[in-house]
């Protein structure tokens, strides 16, 4: 029933028990953190058409279940971190759809399968990945236009092919982790 909330940080507050999904549905939040929660369970919610959320922070709780496909409705989502959580299942192709987005953490989950473009989102600084069970390679028209990142990991999984040329044409990047995976011997020219 809030009619008016905007911000909603439990961080670090000893919580417990189910989190309800409905307050992800708040037509007004913009950003909510429940993370360092380690006892707090929940899933995502199917999420609504032009959400409002902004950020999204559950890192280190009991969260767990599948990324829904309709995460590609929150249009300004520019902060997603759900790292050391129990999430199964693909990275939606939908999270194509978030061109605001500028901070991604989805590493130590289950997150299966291949990974999505993150073309449209060229404000992208940081996309962490890493301890998961991701696969399939990675193709280097994914980090076209991405101008701003700063950090990519995509450690401990189990990429195969060869490493993408272009992500060492990315201006800005300072940080690359691909250790632990299965990328091919052959190693692209400079």
């Amino acid at each position: 029933n809030f009619t008016n909330l905007t911000v909603l940080s439990l961080s670090s507050s000893n919580l417990e028990g189910q989190f309800p999904p409905k307050i992800f549905q708040v037509p007004t939040l913009q950003a909510l953190d429940l993370s360092n929660n380690i006892k707090l369970q929940g899933t995502l919610p199917v999420f609504l058409q032009n959400g409002s959320l902004q950020r999204i922070v559950l890192s280190n709780t009991k969260f767990s279940g599948k990324l829904p496909d309709s995460i590609g409705n929150l249009r300004n989502l520019s902060r997603i971190d759900l790292s050391y959580c129990n999430f199964t299942g693909p990275i939606p192709n939908s999270t194509a759809n978030l061109r605001l987005l500028v901070y991604l953490d989805l590493s130590s989950n289950n997150v299966t399968g291949l990974i999505p473009s993150f073309q449209m989102s060229k404000n992208l600084t940081y996309i962490d990945l890493s301890h998961n069970a991701l696969i399939g390679s990675v193709p280097s028209s994914y980090f076209t236009g991405l101008s701003n990142l700063v950090y990519f990991n995509l450690a401990y999984n189990s990429f195969s092919g060869r490493i993408p040329l272009s992500l060492f044409s990315l201006p800005s990047l300072q940080k690359i982790l691909l250790s632990n995976n299965q990328f091919g011997s052959e190693v692209a020219e400079f």
